[in-house]
């Protein structure tokens, strides 16, 4: 990911950035621009259509549907989607796990009341026997 410095630059490479007109103080954006391959801008929108059912993406997608229509959401979430990748990408290079925890959602979501730690009790009051401890 050396080649592109900020998630910015793969967006607008990956043809998924807005053209953005001005003039004076008036300032407007326009339709996707398209350079590059439509197979590099087509597999993202795919991605978009199928995230876009899946508990994670769908509040963000269905507002974004309301607001502009369905294939402008689908545009803006494949957008995320490439951002999140920049990201993850970035810290697979670095070195860092992809899975620590970082603002773009790199992190497992658990259903509430789940503890990732399996030594970890939340079903219950905590076992006297044991060391257990109950985290809330």
């Amino acid at each position: 990911m050396k080649r592109f410095p900020s998630a910015k630059h793969l967006v607008s490479y990956m043809g998924l950035a807005s053209s953005f007109f001005a003039s004076g103080e008036r300032r407007w954006t326009g339709e996707i621009i398209k350079p590059g391959s439509s197979l590099l801008r087509g597999a993202p929108l795919q991605a978009a259509h199928r995230a876009a059912v899946t508990a994670r993406f769908a509040s963000y997608y269905e507002q974004q549907a309301r607001r502009h229509g369905k294939a402008k959401a689908a545009v803006a979430l494949a957008r995320k989607l490439a951002t999140i990748s920049f990201y993850r990408w970035r810290a697979v290079e670095a070195g860092k796990s992809p899975a620590g925890g970082d603002k773009f959602g790199s992190a497992p979501r658990l259903a509430r009341g789940q503890n990732s730690d399996p030594s970890v009790s939340t079903a219950g009051p905590p076992d006297q026997s044991s060391n257990a401890i109950r985290r809330g």
